[in-house]
């Protein structure tokens, strides 16, 4: 990834807390860049099962009022929570959520997407969180999670001022730690770029932070404040912590997607820090070949770690 200055944001919407939430977040970072927010409705618009009864016709007599309806709708929802903050565009489309995320992410050419999720686990992790789980398994393009439980940003509302960034020295890390750069330029802000040494090696040492220093990027050493830590432990509960104790603003974490027999997978601590963490996470993404039979198994041990 040379740069990122996302001009184009696109918000899936539901009208519920946890959009409303996300929407804040978008307004936040589509002002640092100057960018254009798409607020996107999807919904199939199909009667409660209660009116199974309708006369025939009465679906295609009403969908354009009921479209309409959701347009004003949105369009107030929009100047209530994003007014003159961010330049903004409202769209309804009859379709189901994550069809439609995808199909207009590719279509408008978003450079990011910024939507809610609920964060559970188990099942209802399945219930509830599958549309930003789809959505993070199908984009190649940075996507910002809220989770429910995340308060509405307070203070100036088009800065990120604190960043927590977690690096392994991979290529995908690289790309991350660009994204963040450009993130703190943007808002004036200052990035945390931490390498986790895992449990069961020794103390972290001098030649550790060294390294972390070296391996950041020439160009970003120069455009922005950052915070070298090399910290000892399991690699999620150790970013999840962090962040909590500096109050970070954004988690910026790389993810590369990797593909055995028909699943699709972005690394479990990635996975988990999108649940757990309580502040707003940026997936940088990148995609990788399906990997053939032979190397299925290493692909799988390496996206577990």
């Amino acid at each position: 990834m040379d740069g990122f200055l996302p001009k184009r944001v696109l918000v899936p919407v539901d009208f519920t807390d946890t959009s409303t939430v996300a929407l804040a977040t978008a307004r936040r970072f589509a002002s640092g860049y100057g960018a254009e927010i798409l607020a996107l409705f999807a919904d199939t618009f199909v009667p409660p099962i209660a009116y199974a009864d309708i006369p025939v016709g009465w679906y295609e007599d009403n969908l354009g009022e009921m479209k309409n309806a959701a347009t004003t709708r949105l369009v107030e929802y929009l100047r209530e929570h994003v007014g003159d903050g961010a330049r903004w565009e409202a769209r309804v489309v009859t379709d189901t959520p994550v069809h439609a995320i995808l199909k207009t992410a590719n279509e408008w050419k978003a450079d990011a997407v910024v939507m809610g999720t609920h964060g559970w686990s188990g099942w209802r992790r399945a219930l509830l969180g599958s549309v930003a789980e789809s959505v993070l398994h199908e984009l190649d393009v940075p996507v910002i999670t809220v989770r429910h439980r995340t308060e509405e940003p307070t203070g100036d509302r088009g800065r990120m001022n604190r960043l927590l960034c977690p690096v392994n020295y991979s290529d995908v890390a690289h790309d991350a730690m660009v994204v963040a750069g450009s993130l703190a330029e943007a808002s004036d802000g200052e990035i945390y770029v931490v390498h986790v040494v895992e449990a069961g090696r020794s103390e972290p040492h001098e030649g550790d932070l060294e390294a972390l220093r070296e391996w950041i990027p020439h160009d970003i050493r120069h455009r922005c404040l950052y915070k070298e830590l090399v910290i000892s432990g399991h690699a999620a509960e150790t970013v999840l912590d962090l962040a909590s104790k500096l109050e970070t603003d954004m988690i910026v974490v790389g993810a590369q997607h990797r593909r055995f027999v028909d699943t699709t997978v972005i690394g479990t601590t990635t996975e988990r820090i999108l649940r757990h963490a309580g502040c707003p996470v940026m997936t940088v993404i990148r995609k990788v070949a399906v990997p053939g039979a032979a190397t299925r198994a290493q692909d799988k041990v390496a996206a577990d770690r």
